[in-house]
């Protein structure tokens, strides 16, 4: 709820009960592509930056993918 809060998707629709976080957060995914306001990698390492306590590893896995070979590969733009 704090990902799509903090990415300006609707939530209040998602049910918090337990096993349904995954789900929860693959459709708050969806809305934030679907809504095209702001989505890039700078945006969601922000969301973990500005919660540390939560998503500290998360943003850690995140910049390391990022310095990966592959996401050099699939993600950079080349003009």
């Amino acid at each position: 709820m704090i990902i799509g809060a903090a990415l300006k998707v609707k939530v209040d629709d998602l049910p918090p009960t337990p096993g349904t976080a995954t789900n929860n957060l693959l459709i708050v995914f969806k809305r934030w592509i679907e809504s095209n306001k702001g989505v890039s990698w700078r945006n969601a390492l922000r969301v973990c930056k500005d919660y540390p306590d939560k998503f500290g590893r998360v943003m850690a896995d995140v910049d390391k993918f990022l310095e990966s070979d592959r996401a050099c590969k699939e993600y950079l733009l080349v003009n």
